[in-house]
């Protein structure tokens, strides 16, 4: 039932490109779309899981209602896991790029204006008065 929830879930950050961390924290477009295509990456994996315990003759641990139980519990973890990391790892770069665009668009931060005027009267550093 949790695979459902996070393959919708998977979806929904795929098309709308907007993907919620823990404390608030909000991935906006193109990383957003990356961590909600490593959450549709557990279907693959979960293929793949499958394929290698077949191709290694370790099918017999699938036999029981548990075996595939732990396996889905395990892998599915596993997937929340690596998109959380990597969302938080994508998040990191879009908080600098929001800081690097502000500065940009803010007229203190510019080149030349870095350093507030010294008005003070006995300051070599104050604009001349005419």
């Amino acid at each position: 039932m949790l695979e459902i929830g996070v393959l919708i879930y998977g979806i929904y950050t795929l098309v709308t490109g907007k993907f919620t961390l823990l404390g608030g924290k909000k991935l906006e477009g193109w990383r957003g779309r990356v961590t909600g295509a490593i959450l549709l990456s557990y279907i693959a994996f979960a293929f793949l899981g499958g394929v290698v315990l077949a191709l290694t003759g370790n099918e017999n641990l699938l036999d029981n209602q548990l075996g595939v139980l732990g396996f889905s519990v395990v892998l599915l973890l596993i997937t929340i896991v690596m998109a959380f990391t990597v969302g938080h790892l994508l998040y990191r770069g879009q908080e600098q790029e929001q800081v690097a665009n502000a500065a940009r668009n803010n007229p203190q931060f510019q080149a030349g204006n870095n350093l507030p005027p010294d008005n003070r009267e006995d300051s070599p550093y104050r604009p001349p008065r005419y």
